[in-house]
C-alpha cells in the first residue's frame, strides 16, 4: 500500500510555532511604527503652533480690550510631563515685554495625550521645569520667560517623549538669533 507524502505533527508544530513567532514581531513593530508616527505628529505640531503665532504676531495682530488694543505675544508654553500648549499673552510696550498676568494657555492642533515635553535647556546647560517661548512685537523676534517671567537668554532645546520612552524622543531647538526651529531626531544627531 502506497503511503500519501503528508505532513508529520512535529513538522506542523514547528511551521505554526513559526508563524506565531512571525505575527508577534510584526505586531510589535506595527505598535512601534504607530507609537512613532503619533510622535513625528506631535513634534510637527509644536512646529506649526510655533509658526503660526511668529506669522501672527509679525503681522501686527492685535486684541481690544475695553478702551484699548494690545498687540499680541504669541507662542509655545513648554512644562516638563506635559504636552505643549499654545501661549498667548498682552505685549507691554513700555517695558518691551509680554504680560505674565493675562497669559492663557491653550491645546492646538493634535490633541497627543501620549507625547509629553521631556527636557527643557536654555543656554544649552541650564535646565529648567517651564518656560514659555513668546514671539514679541513689532517684529516677530523670540524670548524665552521662565515661571517667574524672567527673561532668558540664548537659544531653547525642547526633548519631547512618546509615554516616557527615551528611545522615542524628538528635539526642537528654537534659535532666538534667528527665530528658526528645528526637529531632530536621535537618529539624525548622531549622523552629524
Amino acid at each position: 500500500m502506497l503511503r500519501k507524502p503528508a505532513f508529520t505533527l512535529v513538522e506542523l508544530i514547528i511551521v505554526i510555532t513559526i508563524i506565531g513567532l512571525l505575527v508577534g514581531f510584526l505586531v510589535v513593530d506595527y505598535r512601534s511604527g504607530i507609537r512613532k508616527q503619533e510622535l513625528t505628529v506631535a513634534a510637527d505640531a509644536v512646529v506649526a503652533m510655533m509658526q503660526q503665532a511668529r506669522v501672527e504676531v509679525a503681522s501686527g495682530k492685535k486684541e481690544d480690550v475695553g478702551d484699548e488694543t494690545f498687540l499680541l505675544c504669541e507662542g509655545g508654553y513648554f512644562e516638563n510631563g506635559t504636552e505643549a500648549m499654545r501661549a498667548v499673552t498682552y505685549y507691554n510696550a513700555l517695558e518691551k515685554r509680554c504680560e505674565f498676568e493675562q497669559l492663557q494657555e491653550t491645546h492646538y492642533g493634535v490633541n497627543s495625550n501620549n507625547v509629553s515635553v521631556a527636557e527643557i535647556f536654555v543656554g544649552g546647560s541650564s535646565s529648567f521645569e517651564t518656560i514659555w517661548a513668546l514671539f514679541e512685537p513689532p517684529n516677530g523676534d523670540v524670548a524665552f520667560y521662565d515661571i517667574y517671567g524672567v527673561r532668558l537668554s540664548n537659544d531653547a532645546q525642547i526633548y519631547l517623549v512618546h509615554d516616557g520612552d527615551e528611545r522615542l524622543r524628538k528635539l526642537f531647538e528654537i534659535s532666538s538669533n534667528n527665530n528658526q526651529f528645528t526637529l531632530i531626531t536621535p537618529e539624525e544627531s548622531e549622523e552629524e
